[in-house]
């Protein structure tokens, strides 16, 4: 479409904009984050209705704005989603503000990469489906979280030996079994278990009949794992 483009995109946030307009957040398939202006949207009746609340998918039609602003201007939109009810849900995600302020930190203004899209939709559906629980829900998102920064360790052994065994290290870099502790700063003790698992969630596929087989106490080892990754990789150290 010249001078914009049709396709889908997840509402993240706005913020108001003159009398009745809003200024929207949105994850795109196809453009990665963008905003657009939702003209008219804040007066009685607006076509767009419920449409722009964070956490629903639409399917829309953004033009380029008049002015070099960078702003979209959203011309058309359907409901393709709504996943906005779980928002008070998501908000609770242990180590991050809330889901959504997440995502728009994590997509930043990098190369758009539908494969991360549709993983955030099977994800958004599963929670909204019931499939996962809260804590499951932080597990997975920490995992894809690590995927799309390109920081996701090699689980398939120690980095320096590559043994498996009963017990193995979490390091900034991949695991390390005992033999091989000093090499670099540990962060995390796994169990041979956790390790399998592991290798079961570096993938972009969650799969429904995988997830509901993991117990609590599997899920709580590998949720503290990966958030001493993610504070790891965000140190810098």
């Amino acid at each position: 479409m010249r001078g914009g483009f049709k396709g889908r995109a997840l509402a993240l946030s706005s913020t108001p904009q003159g009398e009745s307009n809003r200024v929207v957040l949105f994850y795109s398939e196809g453009r990665g984050r963008i905003s657009a202006v939702a003209h008219g949207v804040r007066k009685p009746g607006s076509r767009f209705g419920g449409l722009l609340e964070p956490g629903v998918l639409i399917s829309g039609v953004f033009r380029h704005g008049f002015r070099r602003s960078g702003l979209y201007t959203l011309a058309e939109a359907s409901l393709e989603r709504s996943f906005s009810h779980n928002v008070a849900h998501l908000k609770r995600i242990d180590g991050l503000l809330n889901f959504f302020a997440a995502l728009q930190r994590t997509v930043g203004e990098a190369v758009p990469d539908a494969d991360f899209f549709r993983a955030i939709l099977s994800l958004l559906g599963f929670y909204t489906d019931g499939i996962c629980t809260v804590a499951l829900f932080q597990l997975l998102w920490k995992t894809l979280l690590l995927q799309y920064s390109g920081v996701l360790p090699d689980w398939s052994g120690c980095g320096h030996c590559s043994s498996l065994g009963p017990v193995m290290l979490l390091s900034g870099n991949g695991l390390l079994c005992r033999n091989c502790i000093g090499v670099e700063p540990v962060i995390a003790r796994l169990h041979a278990g956790d390790v399998r698992l592991l290798e079961l969630f570096s993938t972009r596929t969650f799969d429904a009949a995988g997830a509901v087989r993991m117990n609590a106490g599997q899920i709580e080892r590998m949720d503290f794992a990966l958030t001493a990754l993610l504070v790891f990789q965000r140190s810098g150290t």
